[in-house]
């Protein structure tokens, strides 16, 4: 027997993160990606090796879980930009999707189709990761699975600081 929500959830997150978004949404929903695509493809490991990590506050303040993520996935795990990006999107998307699910029915999963989602998941990648990784939690905490929240929350606030505001 499987759970209806994961299940529509799993079909919804495949489907938004495969479809060709760039092909008929505005550029402007991708400036992130570029902005990452560059800063992944030129000077990666100085931003990761170059001395920005020198205190405990600069891992949060530089947001150290980010470009750790990004340059395991490109650098060692030899994945592509785009290869990481879809991972990404999937994930948030598929995560939201649990949540939405979660707190309305399963047929208002397309309402997700909005300008402020698209905008949310393609245009604020680390901020959408970080949520997802709370949202995460409180999918985790439902099940009564206590033991690894502190680290998710750590590794999400380590991704994007302001993670700190959907926590209070």
């Amino acid at each position: 027997h499987i759970n209806k929500n994961l299940f529509y959830s799993l079909i919804f997150a495949i489907l938004f993160s495969v479809f060709p978004w760039e092909l008929i949404l505005p550029e402007v929903y991708f400036n992130d990606r570029n902005t990452y695509r560059i800063m992944v493809e030129s000077h990666f490991n100085k931003i990761i090796f170059g001395g920005y990590y020198d205190t405990i506050t600069s891992y949060f303040s530089y947001e150290w879980a980010w470009n750790f993520t990004l340059y395991v996935f490109y650098e060692e795990l030899k994945f592509s930009f785009d290869t990481i990006f879809l991972f990404l999107t999937f994930f948030n998307i598929f995560i939201t999707s649990l949540i939405f699910t979660k707190i309305t029915k399963v047929g208002y999963l397309p309402f997700l189709l909005n300008p402020w989602f698209f905008d949310f998941i393609y245009s604020q990648t680390r901020l959408a990761l970080a949520i997802s990784l709370l949202y995460l939690c409180y999918l985790l905490l439902l099940k009564k699975i206590r033991l690894i929240l502190p680290l998710i929350i750590l590794y999400a606030l380590l991704i994007h600081t302001s993670a700190l505001l959907f926590l209070i």
